[in-house]
């Protein structure tokens, strides 16, 4: 019950494979450099850090406390300066790695660091390669799908080959993630936005081809039904078009590779 609460009360969803409100705030436009090194997120830094400490007593550590806190460092990495929002980085993904995965409060907690993490950009991109690489997260799917979502949230081209090669991933979930992760990079310049276009549609063809040549493959199946969504709606995104079925996409493609896609193409 008093997780429910927690995440009602701070829209920190665990059903959803998107963060709600764990989104950075700050303005792009401001030209004023950034406070840093401050006070306050060393102050938040340290109750943050506190919460991960086995405590005497019986007492473990205390998700409960750690959402609020990491609610607002969130919200504060947009304005802060790049030292302390190394820190912020570094401390989100040390929760990640010392909250207990196996206890469900705790659980919740390492989900929304995982979210929280994309919507920190570009600084957290190294930390979000190293933890997608880390076996002990690949063992752990709904939490190797959202830090692969959030490392396309970063739109960071550091993690193009690493989503690339998700795609062929032996869980149809964690390739389905991967392609849902290539449709943030819509803003890519055209011909890097062509490459992703087509990595996405010859996992799509291939995954159709399997199908196509056994019938009575429920794997082949299964595996096309899941990923089919995600990919689709990606190609969508980066060629801003809008077709359903994997041949007429690729007849899109063989017809439209070699045309300029800043405009419509039919």
């Amino acid at each position: 019950m008093l997780a429910s609460f927690l995440l009602s009360a701070l829209s920190l969803s665990v059903l959803t494979p998107m963060p709600s409100s764990l989104s950075v705030s700050g303005s792009s436009g401001n030209a004023t450099r950034p406070a840093d090194n401050t006070a306050v997120i060393d102050e938040l830094v340290d109750r943050f850090s506190d919460t991960m400490r086995n405590r005497s007593g019986g007492r473990g550590r205390d998700p409960e406390a750690a959402f609020p806190i990491l609610r607002e460092l969130a919200e504060r990495f947009g304005e802060c300066g790049p030292n302390d929002q190394k820190d912020i980085v570094n401390m989100v993904v040390r929760a990640i790695e010392r909250f207990d995965r196996d206890e469900s409060e705790e659980r919740e907690l390492v989900l929304a660091a995982a979210n929280a993490l994309g919507s920190m950009g570009a600084k957290s991109v190294d930390q979000l390669l190293d933890l997608v690489e880390d076996n002990r997260i690949g063992d752990d799917l709904e939490l190797f799908r959202r830090l692969i979502l959030s490392l396309g949230r970063t739109q960071d081209e550091r993690g193009l080959l690493r989503l690339k090669k998700l795609l062929h991933h032996g869980e149809p979930a964690i390739q389905a993630a991967a392609a849902e992760a290539l449709g943030e990079f819509e803003a890519l310049e055209e011909g890097k936005r062509k490459q992703v276009f087509y990595a996405l549609l010859t996992r799509l063809l291939d995954a159709k081809d399997l199908v196509d040549q056994d019938r009575l493959n429920q794997t082949n199946q299964r595996r096309f039904d899941t990923i089919i969504g995600a990919v689709t709606t990606s190609l969508q995104r980066l060629s801003r078009h809008d077709e359903r079925d994997p041949e007429q996409w690729q007849r899109f493609w063989n017809k439209n590779k070699r045309k300029s896609w800043s405009v419509e193409t039919h």
